[in-house]
């Protein structure tokens, strides 16, 4: 199912490629926000993530910032910090 709304959401984002994309999923793992924000989406939250969270990501993607979780942004920081240490790494 999943494999089927990311070829969904390439489609859409090939489209509409002047948009900014949020995504809101109950997925957290590290590939497939990789591919969400591969796919150009500017910010990528948890469903779980309270409404006041989801308000001020809305006005940073809005106005042109990229938005993730604290725990997604410390994540891709902490991958980010390997590829830098070792760029053959995976």
């Amino acid at each position: 199912m999943r494999q089927l709304f990311f070829l969904d959401l390439r489609c859409w984002f090939q489209q509409w490629s002047y948009g900014k994309v949020l995504i809101l999923s109950a997925h957290s793992d590290d590939v497939y926000i990789e591919q969400m924000t591969g796919l150009g989406a500017a910010g990528f939250l948890l469903k779980q993530t309270s409404s006041h969270i989801l308000a001020a990501a809305i006005r940073e993607v809005y106005k042109g910032n990229a938005f993730f979780s604290r725990a997604i942004a410390k994540r891709l920081q902490g991958r980010e910090g390997e590829r830098l240490h070792n760029p053959a790494g995976p």
